[in-house]
């Protein structure tokens, strides 16, 4: 499915300009679970409410996935970012970052000097460089694989990973092009369908622009998939539906730019494909089974 979405020339969407828009909200969890006594946390933030990004969620619903590649702008602590190398992350360029970029290490949370922002083709992403390359070993951060671009990601499961760290579940079901205030970009599609589905599923709401979605592969390990873009809802292609009854989230198809990526002095990206070679260890086997568990609770 491949189609053009003029977003500018649909006064009635809902933008993902998300973050012009104040919200107390992360992505919006269908049904969030509650923990005892501590109203502001739910078991789908991967923090305490708050923090922000200092205290882990003790009761952290994915704590089975490895989250610590995702940081945020230390300016504007709802914007996440995703690293994809010891030196350079991946963000949505209409969603203003500025100043130092956090992570939480095995030490505490700290900031990381930005030196320079680089536009991705004609779409809404971004590559910003740090200004010296972080020892990921050492501090305890990974950074992430881009799925294959020989790899379709329709029909897949993924983790949502909202603003402050709230996280969600969808299904990829269907690659687009849209355009969203002059900016052109290919994307990934998954739908919410408002009156039913499963306890996770959720969608963007203002805040949540660059954050990442990941393909969880068989070993367990995140695979960076898309960085959040835009949401709609019932009428993307004509009139408006009253009340909708669907929301589609958009991503930027990450992998639709990796040559764009590598086009780019001193970058090359590592892309894996979602199905991996099985673990020759027990360990990494079990490993790799609580991931697949967690994900299937959907």
């Amino acid at each position: 499915m491949n189609k053009t979405i003029d977003f500018t020339a649909i006064g009635r969407i809902a933008l993902i300009i998300l973050g012009t828009a104040a919200s107390s909200d992360a992505i919006s969890i269908r049904t969030p679970g509650t923990i005892l006594g501590d109203p502001d946390t739910i078991t789908q933030d991967r923090f305490e409410a708050g923090t922000p990004g200092a205290i882990v969620n003790p009761d952290f619903e994915f704590d089975a996935y490895d989250f610590s590649g995702v940081g945020w702008s230390s300016a504007n602590t709802v914007r996440s970012v995703a690293l994809i190398d010891d030196q350079h992350f991946l963000a949505a360029q209409h969603a203003a970052i500025s100043g130092t970029i956090n992570f939480l290490t095995n030490v505490g949370v700290e900031s990381f000097a930005v030196a320079s922002y680089t536009n991705i083709g004609s779409s809404d992403l971004k590559l910003g460089t740090l200004s010296a390359p972080i020892d990921l070993v050492a501090k305890g951060i990974i950074s992430y694989a881009i799925l294959d671009p020989s790899e379709n990601p329709v029909g897949h499961d993924f983790l949502l990973y909202g603003k402050r760290g709230r996280i969600g579940e969808g299904t990829f079901d269907a690659t687009d092009s849209i355009t969203v205030s002059g900016v052109t970009g290919d994307v990934i599609q998954s739908t919410y369908n408002i009156a039913s589905g499963a306890n996770n599923d959720a969608f963007f709401t203002s805040g949540d622009s660059g954050g990442p979605s990941f393909i969880v592969g068989n070993d367990g390990s995140l695979i960076l998939t898309g960085i959040h873009w835009a949401v709609g809802d019932d009428g993307d292609d004509g009139p408006p539906v009253v009340p909708a009854t669907e929301k589609y989230n958009y991503d930027t198809d990450v992998g639709n730019y990796v040559s764009d990526l590598n086009a780019i002095s001193g970058l090359t990206v590592t892309t894996v494909l979602s199905t991996v070679p099985e673990p020759s260890s027990t360990l990494l086997l079990g490993v790799g089974l609580i991931g697949f568990t967690l994900r299937r609770k959907r």
